[in-house]
């Protein structure tokens, strides 16, 4: 309802301050000067101090003259977002103009404006649903990257199991695509294999997101398994160091030996919450290559090797991995159909 929006400008004051940081003693030093962060441009004074001994050079952002240079006289275009919205752009603040855009890019305010609309229809859509609200969700936004996942699943599981309606899906696309960056293309990489290893028994209803993630929380487990029996898994995960090239392809060979005997049980025994697609050679080859994106990508690479932050990121990728499953499932299945079809023409091997 219109007549309940409020919008509420961030007239925040800020202090520009000049300073001598060598010694404090030079002259003719530029007074503070106060401003909005969103008054357009600021003007830095003429003043040019004056030091024995000393020729002045410019202003520089950082002590050590390693940040932005501006010499006397020079204009600042502030076109920074205030406090109230740099949250919304997290770790891109630095790099997104509010006003200005690169060709084919939208402008920072644009972004801005995306973002509040998706956490505002976000919210709408989940309990609790109230305006005070959409703080929390902004505030989990800025620490995890998948909080757009997190929006999707959380919708399946207040709605037993039932993909979100439009624009709720459209919000978390957003969410995701603007934070997302390289961990959500590494989730889809884990989901894409895992899709090819096997495929859920339904869409819908209870049980969803387990049937989603299986093969990714089984491969976890093998994991885990794996690092108690490895002596040297074990004193890297103590020690907070990042265990030998030997270790690590111990560690494959366990999680692969493990993940691969789960899903041959479940390929003899026809059921369950998954369908195994892959057979024989092909199988082994695809959860050797689902482990290697664990291991290499995400447990040495984005975990740094370090165990403990690798487990913390389970559950945010697991978010990650349902989110793109439930999206692209049927694309998946219509052409994992076709295949079946291919095969049983040229006599191959289908797990039926």
């Amino acid at each position: 309802d219109p007549k309940d929006l409020t919008l509420q400008l961030d007239m925040t004051v800020c202090t520009l301050s000049f300073q001598d940081t060598e010694s404090g003693d030079a002259q003719n030093i530029p007074d503070p000067i106060s401003f909005h962060p969103w008054s357009g441009t600021l003007k830095i004074p003429d003043n040019i101090p004056e030091k024995s001994g000393r020729v002045f050079t410019g202003w520089n952002t950082e002590e050590d003259g390693s940040g932005t240079a501006y010499a006397p006289g020079a204009t600042i275009t502030l076109d920074s977002p205030p406090l109230a919205l740099r949250g919304l752009l997290g770790e891109r603040t630095d790099i997104v103009s509010l006003y200005g855009r690169g060709k084919g890019e939208r402008s920072g305010l644009e972004q801005v404006l995306d973002l509040s609309a998706a956490l505002w229809t976000v919210t709408t859509g989940l309990r609790p649903n109230k305006d005070k609200h959409v703080s929390g969700r902004l505030e989990l936004l800025n620490v995890d990257p998948l909080a757009g996942a997190r929006f999707y699943k959380e919708y399946g599981r207040e709605n037993d199991g039932q993909s979100p309606y439009s624009p709720f899906d459209v919000a978390c696309d957003v969410l995701l695509k603007t934070r997302g960056g390289e961990l959500m293309d590494l989730v889809e990489r884990i989901a894409q294999k895992s899709l090819e290893i096997a495929l859920p028994r339904g869409a819908s209803g209870r049980g969803k997101a387990r049937r989603y993630e299986l093969v990714f929380r089984e491969t976890i487990s093998a994991m885990r398994q794996a690092q108690k029996v490895i002596p040297e898994m074990r004193e890297a995960a103590i020690g907070q160091r990042r265990p030998s090239e030997h270790g690590i392809a111990e560690l494959k060979r366990l999680m692969a030996g493990t993940l691969l005997k789960g899903l041959e049980r479940r390929q003899e025994s026809r059921r369950g919450e998954i369908y195994v697609r892959a057979w024989g050679e092909d199988l082994g080859r695809l959860v050797g290559e689902f482990v290697d994106i664990l291991v290499d990508d995400l447990y040495l690479g984005r975990a740094g090797g370090s165990f403990a932050r690798f487990l913390r990121l389970e559950n945010s990728l697991a978010n990650g991995i349902y989110y793109y499953t439930d999206r692209h499932l049927r694309e998946v299945c219509n052409e994992y159909n076709q295949q079946k079809v291919t095969r049983k023409e040229n006599g191959q091997q289908t797990d039926e």
